[in-house]
């Protein structure tokens, strides 16, 4: 839970915080009530189409490299660049490099980075794009689900096609001078006033609604498009990082999304998707304001 506080602990509202854990820590009583709920369990609702997204058939193998990467990283974040290396004494640039990387923080992959092996994925079995994409997600919401109870699964529509969950968003797919929309993730529904709320005229997400509830208070089917169906959150990964744009390279996210399980990025100009999507799915829970105004 600590990590998930750490993540969180900047962005959350009062109320969020108390919504949520409210679904993180059971009192006695609500535990005896729910009968102790088991781990919760998350079902994805994939809503990208054949070849896009989550279905994308690219193979790691024909995945871009991006060599100047390496050059890149090292003069931003160690000052080294080829001057340097040939006045400290390296033969050549190259060479250069891969000590830099070896003995960098980059952690057990330098080497390998170092050596210009860019397609390994940290421990990720996927084979294809839209199979990495899949297997970050799905851990991300094994990892929450370690961490929550509840008796009624929680279903997650999902995209990474370039359509957010908001149409304001997927006007600003393109990175700017200043950063760009990596993800979003809304409660796809908000329910009241049911029997186990902990307060009444209170929204809650439909997901811990469910929760507390002890059923699924919105049977049916899945939706087939955002906030469409019984669906209880709705997330979207923006692809633009794979296929930079020069404003991307610009402001220092050149090097795509890293689909590794590790975290454990090759460049500083990567960015982990595991913890954007444990990231926006803890929105999704309840780590969000949820407000009307009469």
């Amino acid at each position: 839970m600590k990590h998930f506080i750490k993540q969180f602990g900047k962005c959350i509202s009062l109320a969020g915080c108390v919504l949520m854990l409210s679904l993180m820590v059971q009192t006695s009583a609500q535990a005896a009530a729910l009968d102790d709920p088991p781990p919760a369990t998350f079902e994805y609702n994939y809503l990208d189409g054949p070849g896009v997204g989550f279905n994308d058939p690219t193979l790691i193998a024909d995945l871009p490299v991006i060599p100047f990467l390496r050059a890149e990283v090292l003069e931003r974040d160690f000052g080294i660049d080829e001057l340097a290396c040939t006045n400290i004494g390296f033969p050549d640039f190259e060479s250069c490099l891969a000590f830099f990387f070896a003995h960098s923080f980059l952690g057990p992959y330098s080497q390998a980075q170092a050596e210009g092996a860019v397609t390994n994925f940290g421990e990720n079995p996927g084979t294809t794009l839209g199979e990495l994409r899949r297997n970050v997600y799905e851990l991300a919401a094994s990892q929450w689900a370690a961490e929550i109870n509840s008796d009624v699964p929680i279903t997650v529509q999902a995209k990474f096609d370039g359509v957010f969950v908001t149409d304001v968003a997927s006007d600003r797919l393109d990175c700017t001078g200043t950063g760009v929309i990596l993800g979003q993730a809304f409660a796809a529904s908000v329910i009241a006033n049911f029997e186990g709320a902990l307060y009444p005229n209170t929204f809650y997400p439909s997901a811990l609604a469910n929760r507390l509830a002890g059923e699924d208070l919105r049977p049916g089917d899945p939706g087939t498009s955002f906030f469409d169906g019984n669906d209880d959150i709705a997330t979207a990964a923006n692809p633009i990082l794979d296929d930079p744009t020069p404003a991307c390279i610009a402001i220092g996210l050149g090097g795509g999304w890293y689909y590794g399980f590790d975290s454990l990025v090759y460049f500083g100009s990567q960015t982990d998707l595991l913890s954007v999507a444990e990231h926006e799915l803890g929105h999704g829970l309840a780590f969000s304001p949820i407000t009307l105004v009469c």
